[in-house]
């Protein structure tokens, strides 16, 4: 659930129509970032390239990889990336 954070540094969840008000600027922002960018080039992997061992992730390897993120965010992120890490 995204949340806008109001003077005083209170959070309140966004309606629905919020919300896709919030969606679609942050869809606008990478549009704009991208306009005129060349598209995506994709190469055929080689046959000996292959996908098959995953490593399960468990709780605590998802709580240290949050916590390692950079206390860096976007105003049109849904919390502030210190809450994430503090409530995680």
């Amino acid at each position: 659930m995204h949340h806008t954070i109001l003077a005083g540094g209170t959070h309140k969840p966004l309606t629905g129509g919020e919300s896709i008000v919030v969606h679609g600027r942050q869809v606008a922002g990478v549009r704009a970032l991208t306009d005129g960018a060349p598209p995506p080039q994709y190469t055929t992997k080689p046959p000996d390239c292959s996908l098959h061992d995953f490593t399960q992730l468990t709780t605590d390897d998802v709580v240290t990889a949050v916590r390692q993120l950079p206390d860096k965010q976007s105003a049109t992120n849904p919390i502030p990336t210190r809450l994430l890490k503090e409530h995680v």
